[in-house]
């Protein structure tokens, strides 16, 4: 696969000292098994004319590696970049020294995000449904723009306090949706649109679970 490298832009002095750069990666053959690998070496993020991006594209591609290294000079390391990915893209793997936080466009299919390999914390909105979920090294963030269902998988990683948002709604067991499998995260904040009936026997490390409305019906 093609491989970038990305440090810190020179943003201009003007009234807009908060637009990164949005950059779109694409190959000039499209295939349907197509690699890009981004390394961000330090860019931190696209605000207060820090140099970083604001969007990164790469909708062409099925698999996206990235690597988020933190700068020697940052006390608090985080590269925030938004990813805007394709309707073939499939898989997202993340690693580097640094954080890492982004969000995933609306309609992502993306069935696998790892993060297992990143030193850091990743912070992640996404919106694909029916996935897996690796949270990085230190305490990290998974929000669900969707619902979460039986089939997403979660997994979190060394931090202490790994946290998990979401929306449930229609979890039944005659539906056999009732099942949420979430391992090694401690905190777990459910938006309950609706009465369900939510199987935790598959859920390891947590300490907290938090609902908000409706009848719910928790065992395991």
């Amino acid at each position: 696969g093609k491989t970038v490298s990305l440090a810190k832009t020179a943003d201009a002095a003007d009234a807009a000292n908060d637009d990164g750069v949005i950059l779109n990666l694409t190959d000039s053959v499209d295939s349907a098994d197509d690699t890009i690998n981004v390394t961000l070496n330090g860019v931190g993020t696209a605000t207060s004319a820090n140099g970083g991006y604001d969007t990164l594209g790469v909708a062409a591609y099925e698999t996206v590696n990235i690597t988020a290294n933190k700068s020697a000079a940052a006390a608090a390391p985080n590269e925030i970049i938004n990813l805007v990915v394709g309707a073939s893209t499939s898989s997202i793997n993340i690693d580097g020294t640094g954080n890492f936080t982004t969000a995933l466009g609306t309609g992502a299919k993306v069935t696998s995000v790892d993060a297992s390999g990143l030193a850091g914390a990743l912070v992640l909105t996404a919106s694909a449904a029916n996935a897996t979920y690796k949270m990085g090294g230190a305490s990290s963030t998974l929000t669900m723009a969707g619902t979460l269902n039986s089939k997403d998988t979660i997994v979190g990683g060394a931090g202490v306090a790994d946290t998990v948002t979401a929306t449930v709604a229609g979890m039944s067991p005659l539906l056999g949706t009732s099942a949420v499998n979430i391992s090694d995260v401690e905190r777990i904040y459910l938006t309950t649109s609706a009465a369900n009936t939510i199987d935790m026997s598959a859920v390891t490390g947590a300490y907290t679970l938090a609902v908000t409305d409706n009848k719910q019906t928790i065992t395991g």
